[in-house]
């Protein structure tokens, strides 16, 4: 409840700066008022007269140390709690990991297993697989588009649903991989 606190508090700052900073603008001209509304229009305002928006600067200002004790006391913001140092390997060849959430990462050059159930080898094979059945699937797409007629609304639907689809599988794939990538480095 605290980091929520302290994000409306900076919300709040923000928006009143924002307030006061339209309403001196508006108060030297209508330009100046739509003026602040353009890309960098407040910082030309600002540079053009600092004496009017004194009191913008300081709830600008007031924003600051919200936004950073937010950050601070924000829990959802620290990535993994499971943070450590365990052994791993055969008996007699075992060598110091760290792990961070679902990822390993080794010392000395002897490649571990995943903190995951799967071994290497297996999540290896199961992304090899995956990128067989991708392969399929991006053909049959590609047979769908080139068949789809420009009149057939539903049908273009119905691919770019699929589409969809198999673009957000291929992303996942193509991120296993790159871990494991990483893992048997």
């Amino acid at each position: 409840m605290t980091p929520l606190i302290f994000l409306g508090l900076a919300l709040l700052c923000g928006l009143i700066a924002r307030i006061l900073l339209v309403t001196s603008a508006f108060g030297i001209s209508k330009k100046w008022g739509f003026g602040v509304f353009l890309p960098f229009g407040p910082m030309f305002f600002r540079m053009r007269y600092p004496d009017e928006v004194r009191r913008a600067r300081m709830f600008q200002l007031a924003t600051l140390p919200c936004i950073f004790i937010y950050v601070m006391v924000s829990p959802e913001l620290i990535p993994s709690t499971q943070v450590g140092l365990t052994r791993i390997g055969p008996p007699g060849k075992q060598k110091y990991a760290l792990v961070a959430g679902s990822h390993t990462f080794t010392f000395g050059g002897y490649a571990s297993e995943p903190a995951s159930r799967k071994s290497l080898t297996e999540r290896l094979q199961a992304n090899v697989n995956e990128f067989e059945r991708l392969r399929v699937w991006s053909e049959k797409l590609r047979l769908r588009k080139r068949d789809l007629l420009n009149s057939d609304e539903e049908g273009a639907v119905a691919y770019n649903r699929d589409a969809t689809d198999y673009n957000a599988a291929l992303d996942k794939a193509n991120s296993e991989k790159f871990a494991l990538a990483m893992l048997s480095k």
